[in-house]
């Protein structure tokens, strides 16, 4: 991958025009002149490019340490093969928020991001609903599991 200024797809006359790989550039989709405050950048940079992703770290070890414990043979039980399929959805949703929210925000920032955003976005966003979904089918089949047995 070549992301020197004479790549076709993104370069100085790309961005100039707002587009780089064929996205979007953030800020030129809200007015040709529009820059945002630096304290605002620095605000965005710390919430989405740190704090969300240290979040979600924890998130993926609570899940992976869930998924771990309900697939023991001695916690083989209908509450916990839906508890299992939760923590796996929602391991998949977190994941996808990575691509979804930092790759997003650091895409005005570096060129690799604006590619692999590019690349990676059109099958990031389908299995993030999916998730979302499974997610949601899980809980409600959770709640009818304890509700009803």
């Amino acid at each position: 991958m070549n992301l020197t200024q004479s790549d076709p797809q993104c370069n100085e006359a790309t961005i100039s025009e707002g587009l780089c790989y064929d996205l979007q550039i953030c800020g030129h989709c809200y007015g040709e002149n529009k820059v945002f405050s630096p304290e605002y950048e620095m605000y965005n940079l710390i919430i989405i490019g740190v704090l969300l992703p240290s979040i979600g770290l924890f998130g993926l070890l609570g899940n992976f340490l869930s998924a771990f414990t309900y697939s023991r043979e001695e916690m083989r039980s209908s509450l916990n093969m839906y508890l299992l399929a939760l923590a796996c959805s929602d391991t998949i949703i977190i994941l996808t928020s990575y691509f979804l929210f930092f790759l997003e925000n650091m895409r005005k920032r570096s060129k690799m991001a604006t590619y692999w955003f590019a690349v990676l976005m059109p099958g990031m966003f389908p299995l993030g609903l999916t998730a979302q979904t499974l997610s949601g089918m899980a809980i409600h089949a959770l709640m009818h599991s304890m509700c009803y047995s």
